[in-house]
């Protein structure tokens, strides 16, 4: 981290330790001030973004590629269609699902954390099994698993969030 330059003093403002010196405040302190919220936190937080850049991109490169791969084995856009439009099925039911029932869960790893370890496992399998089909029900049983996972895994770790970072 540098450290930042003088800030600029605003009329009114008096000369107390912690006291912003700037007009631009937010929760009682300049975005410029030193010790700003964002700057408080240790880099430990910009961690937990990490799995969700990794979760971002395994389903870009699976929305991109699965219909080049179906494109193969069938020249049938409805199918296509089909296989593709199964995520948007399965993301109406199943976080409607898995949410409250990750909020009962009661483990010795805690309410969310066995969902978002499944979830990455399925999602893997599901990713790593479509180098490997050969057929339009093989991609689409591969898709399903990663989605699946998908599904069990985004939800429950969004809702570990408030556990893992302090209040503050």
């Amino acid at each position: 981290w540098r450290e930042p330059g003088p800030t600029k003093e605003v009329a009114g403002d008096d000369e107390r330790p912690g006291k912003c010196k700037c007009a631009s405040k937010v929760h009682g302190r300049s975005s410029l001030d030193p010790r700003s919220p964002l700057q408080e936190r240790s880099p430990s937080h910009a961690l937990l973004g990490l799995p969700t850049f990794g979760l971002a991109l395994a389903i870009t490169v699976l929305t991109a590629l699965v219909p080049l791969l179906l494109e193969r084995h069938t020249a049938s856009s409805t199918l296509i269609g089909a296989v593709v439009a199964g995520e948007g099925l399965l993301a109406l039911v199943l976080p409607l699902w898995l949410g409250p029932l990750s909020d009962r869960t009661e483990t010795r790893l805690g309410a969310r954390l066995p969902y978002v370890i499944a979830g990455t496992l399925l999602g893997g399998v599901g990713l790593v099994a479509l180098a490997f089909v050969e057929s339009v029900l093989a991609i689409a049983l591969s898709v399903l698993v990663f989605y699946v996972g998908y599904f069990a895994y985004y939800p429950t770790y969004r809702a570990l969030f408030p556990d893992l970072v302090p209040a503050e």
